[in-house]
């Protein structure tokens, strides 16, 4: 004894919505799968902030010990400089030998200012990379909040509804029904 049309087109009815339910399932999973993904995400982008800032200050510190470094090694320089031209009978506060400890100054002082300027640019970097991670958290927040598993299941239930539907139209239209 063979199926009867009518209950092929149920069982096939059956099959199409047994397919949407899981396409629909599929649909809320993979929504609420893509959001968490992009909270997770996030995180991350914000801990990546935190480390920039961390790198920032660090390199402000190591900035200002090298300057300091720098800074002593040339008050020795000097220092050692005075010795050496006021036990050679030279008037350290006049002349050549003023030109030459005014010359490490102005060296001094230039190393200090590439130094600083060094630094600085190291800092402003860090700083806009630890901004940046910050826009990213924020992008990344927002689209995990335009994710919707209850929206995605819904659309799926309501195309799958129309393909159901569209498939007992069609047979009751065969039909005559």
């Amino acid at each position: 004894m063979g199926m009867t049309a009518g209950t092929v087109a149920t069982i096939g009815t059956g099959a199409t919505a047994a397919g949407a339910a899981s396409s629909a399932a599929g649909a809320y999973y993979g929504a609420k799968s893509t959001r968490r993904n992009a909270q997770i995400s996030a995180l991350a982008s914000d801990e990546n902030a935190r480390l920039a800032e961390w790198e920032a200050k660090d390199a402000l510190r190591r900035g200002e010990r090298v300057e300091d470094s720098s800074r002593q090694k040339f008050g020795q320089l000097k220092g050692t400089q005075r010795a050496a031209l006021a036990s050679s009978g030279f008037e350290i506060a006049e002349g050549s030998a003023l030109n030459i400890l005014d010359d490490t100054d102005y060296a001094s002082e230039l190393e200090a200012l590439n130094i600083r300027e060094n630094t600085g640019r190291e800092v402003n970097a860090s700083q806009n990379q630890a901004r940046q991670y910050r826009n990213q958290a924020r992008f990344q927040r927002a689209g995990a909040a335009g994710v919707s598993p209850g929206g995605a299941l819904t659309q799926s239930l309501i195309t799958g509804a129309g393909q159901v539907a569209s498939g007992w139209y069609a047979y009751n239209q065969r039909t005559g029904r």
